[in-house]
């Protein structure tokens, strides 16, 4: 007979330390990415910037996300950069950056999502930045 238990937590935080790991956080920017598109955003000082100080903002994300092709795409509008990704689960997934319009409209056109999704999510891991404001 198997019995329905629910499991305890193995460790509370007491409420100042509840507060804290809030803090803590809400400046950080948590999300998945496959390790050759982290080693392109570290490596682009401006990619760098729009992801700590504009993609991580959720309300900044959502006012200006778009669907191209059944991809997600956070496309700032005043600047090149375009970020393919989905949200599932609480998680962001960040798949692809572009920093030249010719490149990703390219992908676009020529990536099934599917495919995409399948792929790169098996080879993704996860990191953190700290958010700007």
């Amino acid at each position: 007979m198997e019995q329905n238990r629910e499991c305890k937590p193995l460790a509370e935080l007491n409420p100042i330390g509840a507060i804290l790991h809030y803090k803590y956080k809400e400046k950080i920017f948590e999300f998945y990415a496959p390790k050759d598109v982290m080693n392109q955003i570290k490596n682009d000082h401006r990619l760098l910037k729009l992801i700590q100080k504009q993609f991580s903002n959720k309300k900044q994300r959502e006012a200006r996300k778009q669907v191209k092709n059944r991809h997600l795409v956070y496309d700032a509008g005043d600047n090149k950069f375009r970020v393919s990704y989905f949200e599932q689960g609480g998680k962001i997934y960040v798949f692809k950056v572009f920093n030249r319009h010719d490149n990703y409209e390219n992908y676009l056109n020529s990536t099934p999502l599917l495919v995409t999704l399948h792929v790169k999510k098996k080879t993704m891991k996860e990191y953190k930045l700290i958010k700007e404001v």
